[in-house]
C-alpha cells in the first residue's frame, strides 16, 4: 500500500490513458477504457493525453504502421531486451485532425472494427473446436456420415 501510494504520485493511471510497452515488446498498446486503480512498473509509458486529443484516436494511430515505425526507429541499438526511453516516445510526432469530433469519429471507427475482428477470431477458434471434435468421431469410425448398405461390413 505505501509503496502503491508513493508510486502514483508520479504517475497515475486513469481512464482515457494509454499504456506502452517500452522494454521487450515494443510499442504494444492499451487504451485504459475503464476505472482503475493500480501503480505502473518501469517497463510500460503512461501516456497522458493533452486536452484536444481524444484517447480513442490516439490509440488507433498508436496501431499505425508509422507509429510502430516510430517506436522501433527510436529504440535503443545495444539494449537487450529492446527498450525505448521516455524522452524519445515523447518525440514521437503524432499527427491528429484538428477538430475533437473527426478525432472521436476515427476512433470509433477502428475500435468497432477490432470488436468484429475480435469476433471473428472467436468464432474461428469456436469453428475450430468443432472441426476437431468432427474430425475425432468421423476418422475415428464412432460416427459415420451414411449407414453402410445391406451386407457390407460395418
Amino acid at each position: 500500500p505505501e509503496e502503491h501510494a508513493e508510486l502514483i504520485k508520479r504517475c497515475k493511471p486513469e481512464r482515457g490513458d494509454i499504456l506502452l510497452t517500452r522494454i521487450g515488446s515494443l510499442g504494444d498498446t492499451k487504451l485504459i477504457d475503464w476505472d482503475v486503480v493500480a501503480s505502473i512498473y518501469v517497463s510500460l509509458a503512461l501516456l497522458k493525453l493533452k486536452a484536444d486529443v481524444c484517447s480513442e484516436y490516439l490509440y488507433a494511430y498508436t496501431k499505425s504502421r508509422q507509429f510502430v515505425s516510430d517506436v522501433e526507429s527510436r529504440a535503443l541499438l545495444n539494449a537487450s531486451p529492446k527498450k525505448i526511453n521516455m524522452k524519445d516516445i515523447g518525440d514521437i510526432p503524432v499527427f491528429t485532425p484538428p477538430s475533437r469530433a473527426e478525432q472521436r469519429a476515427i476512433g470509433a471507427l477502428f475500435l468497432d472494427m477490432d470488436a468484429e475482428i475480435a469476433a471473428l477470431e472467436r468464432r474461428r477458434e469456436k469453428t475450430q473446436q468443432i472441426k476437431q471434435g468432427m474430425m475425432q468421431e468421423l476418422l475415428t469410425g464412432r460416427t459415420r456420415l451414411i449407414d453402410p448398405p445391406e451386407g457390407a461390413p460395418a
